[in-house]
């Protein structure tokens, strides 16, 4: 099924992410650098992943998830890295609840969003997303699109923005387009035998 792919503004909103190993890590600190309020629950962390949030300065508490976690902090978004049907099913019914978005990671029965394969390039931020059926390929995709988005293409991304943002609005539209002009994007991609 198509999925509605949106970018969130997470400033200032309550982010839970429960987990304690390295993907938890890694989607913590994203949501965490997206402005959101992380707090993190795990009733065990990895050495890195506890370091790790704790130089982010993201809160981290060392027991089981509950139902009452859950109703006082209100998550705007919750990410869920253990593979626990148990927990996870927990987890979807009490963000129902609440409203919250959830995503269970490899587990889209108890998820109502799924990650997107996220690149980054100066002003530019490319999201990838295939519901949650092929990770693996987001990956290789994500890795090959941040190779082509090189240091210029991330400096050109910014003068873009700076142009835009000094330009009168309804001169923008023509001022970009020739900004533009010239601009080449190329796409090839190698498929393995699989036929």
């Amino acid at each position: 099924m198509p999925r509605f792919v949106v970018a969130l503004s997470l400033e200032g909103r309550p982010c839970l992410v429960v987990g304690g190993d390295a993907d938890a890590l890694r989607r913590a600190q994203r949501l965490h650098a997206c402005g959101g309020r992380v707090r993190s629950i795990s009733e065990a962390y990895e050495p890195d992943t506890a370091r790790g949030l704790d130089e982010a300065g993201i809160e981290r508490v060392v027991r089981r998830p509950t139902r009452d976690d859950v109703l006082a902090m209100r998550p705007f978004v919750a990410v869920s890295t253990p593979r626990d049907e148990g927990l996870s099913r927990d987890l979807a019914a009490w963000c129902a609840e609440t409203g919250a978005l959830l995503c269970c990671v490899d587990q889209p029965a108890h998820s109502n969003w799924a990650h997107t394969a996220i690149v980054d390039a100066g002003e530019l931020t490319v999201g990838i997303s295939s519901g949650g059926t092929a990770p693996s390929l987001l990956v290789r995709l994500r890795d090959a699109l941040t190779a082509g988005f090189d240091d210029e293409f991330a400096d050109f991304t910014r003068h873009l923005a700076a142009l835009r943002a000094r330009t009168e609005p309804a001169r923008r539209r023509a001022v970009l387009d020739a900004a533009l002009e010239g601009l080449r994007v190329e796409l090839r991609v190698t498929l393995p035998k699989w036929r």
